[in-house]
């Protein structure tokens, strides 16, 4: 072999080892992004949930509030129009 062959031999083992290892960074460094973006997504939807729980234990208390209300606006209607005095079952 000549020196010129080693030459040809090392410079392709070179670029061989650069065409494969240059896809693996690019591939690490992107699933390193995307892990992350997913934990950031994870906790956002996390956050969004429990804001979500509050908000509807808040809409049903006032649900409630108005219902009470508005029941006792009826019984008071009836009665004074002397139609029933007792609140009805339901």
């Amino acid at each position: 072999m000549e020196k010129w062959d080693i030459v040809v031999v090392i410079t392709a083992l070179v670029a061989l080892f650069a065409s494969v290892i240059t896809p693996i960074i690019k591939l690490n460094t992107s699933i390193t992004k995307l892990t992350v973006t997913m934990e950031l997504l994870s906790k956002n939807v996390s956050d969004m949930n429990c804001g979500n729980d509050k908000e509807h234990d808040e809409f049903r208390k006032t649900d409630e509030a108005h219902t009470r209300r508005l029941d006792n606006h009826e019984l008071r209607i009836d009665g004074l129009e002397g139609k029933r005095t007792k609140r009805p079952t339901a």
